[in-house]
C-alpha cells in the first residue's frame, strides 16, 4: 500500500473539509493516510479575539497532531492544503515547507509525490495563486509533483456535492501516484 501525508492548515475549517474529503479519496484509492494540520504562529491574543479562529483551532489541535520530519519520511506522497488567499501559501503551512526544506534532503525528496489543494476545488479568489506557488515551491524542494483537478462547479448545492466529489477523486489520484513512485522506486 502506499502512504499519503495530507499536511494542511485551516483557521475556519474550511481547508480542513477539504484535506478530511482528499484524505478520504486517498482511502478509497486503497492508501494508508496521515493528516497533519500545522500549527498557528499568530500571537495568541490575536486568535483569542476571533472566537470561530479560537474554537476551531482548539478543536483541531485535539484532532490533529502537527506535521513531523517522520510522517514525511513514512509518506509517499504528500499532499500539501492551504486556504485560497490572494497573500498566496499560508505562513503556518510556509514553515512547514521550510522544516522539510531544512530536514529532508533532496535526493529524499525527489523519490515523494507531492500534490496541492486550497479550501475549494471551485473558484475562488486567491485559489490559482495559492496553488501556483504552493506548486512551484514543491518543484524546487524536488517534489515529483501532480496539479490537483480542475473545479467541477461554479455555484448551488449540487455543485458543492461535485466539489466534494471533485477532492476526492483527487484522493484517489494522489493515492495512484504513490502507487506509481513506489513501482518507479523497485525499479530503479
Amino acid at each position: 500500500m502506499t502512504n499519503v501525508l495530507v499536511v494542511f492548515y485551516s483557521r475556519r475549517g474550511l481547508t480542513e473539509r477539504t484535506a478530511v474529503l482528499l484524505a478520504e479519496g486517498a482511502i478509497q484509492g486503497g492508501a494508508n493516510i496521515r493528516l497533519r494540520r500545522c500549527r498557528d504562529l499568530m500571537p495568541e491574543e490575536t486568535i483569542v479575539a476571533d472566537p470561530i479562529w479560537k474554537a476551531n483551532r482548539d478543536r483541531m489541535h485535539e484532532e490533529y497532531a502537527a506535521p513531523r520530519m517522520q510522517d514525511v519520511a513514512w509518506a509517499d506522497v504528500i499532499a500539501f492544503g492551504t486556504p485560497a488567499s490572494p497573500a498566496n501559501i499560508g505562513t503556518e503551512l510556509s514553515a512547514t515547507l521550510a522544516a522539510v526544506a531544512a530536514e529532508m534532503s533532496p535526493e529524499v525528496l525527489s523519490r515523494k509525490g507531492a500534490t496541492v489543494f486550497t479550501s475549494t476545488y471551485g473558484p475562488m479568489e486567491g485559489a490559482e495563486q495559492a496553488l501556483a506557488t504552493l506548486g512551484g515551491r514543491l518543484l524546487q524542494l524536488g517534489f515529483v509533483t501532480m496539479p490537483p483537478p480542475p473545479h467541477p462547479a461554479e455555484s448551488g448545492w449540487e455543485d458543492q456535492a461535485r466539489e466534494y466529489e471533485a477532492a476526492r477523486i483527487h484522493g484517489r489520484l494522489t493515492a495512484a501516484l504513490g502507487r506509481a513512485l513506489i513501482g518507479w522506486k523497485h525499479e530503479t
